[in-house]
């Protein structure tokens, strides 16, 4: 397996889909946790323009041109074309996926799973955006977390973090 694993889960219950990522490490090299956390200002990036962008009746590209400025200001500028950013997800795994182009309504109240990639490592889990605000739904209050800084937009988000073993 190496020096550490990426464990990826999309899962319904009662129709409902849920997706989440965990990474847990054993004996990991040296840059996978630079990257982890860069992972995971994206992806806290991507739910709160989430929220932000349904406020204003925005749409998809929308959100997904805040992802590829939160790369590019990370210094990971094409990341985004190694993996699909995520999107909308209910009754299916993705509603739809945002692309550059995509007009597909960002709705309030929804569950959506962003799961960005950076060179290695991944960070993924499911939110529901409203309103209020964006609550993570698949946490499990037994895996360490790491508070992640949004990156062009005010904000922050408590998501999991690599679990060092």
């Amino acid at each position: 397996m190496g020096g550490y694993a990426i464990l990826t889960v999309v899962g319904a219950r009662r129709g409902l889909n849920a997706a989440v990522t965990r990474t847990v490490a054993f004996d990991a090299p040296d840059w996978l946790e630079e990257r982890y956390e860069d992972v995971a200002r994206v992806a806290a990036t991507a739910a709160a323009a989430t929220q932000r962008t349904g406020a204003d009746d925005r749409t998809a590209g929308d959100v997904f041109e805040v992802i590829q400025s939160a790369y590019e200001e990370l210094g990971y500028g094409a990341e985004w074309e190694n993996h699909h950013q995520g999107g909308a997800l209910g009754y299916t795994s993705r509603e739809w996926i945002a692309t550059p182009d995509l007009d597909a309504p960002v709705e309030l109240p929804m569950a959506y799973a962003w799961n960005p990639t950076v060179e290695g490592a991944k960070s993924e889990d499911t939110v529901l955006a409203t309103a209020d605000g964006v609550e993570v739904l698949s946490t499990t209050g037994e895996f360490p977390t790491l508070t992640a800084n949004t990156v062009g937009v005010n904000g922050e988000m408590v998501l999991p973090d690599i679990l060092w073993k």
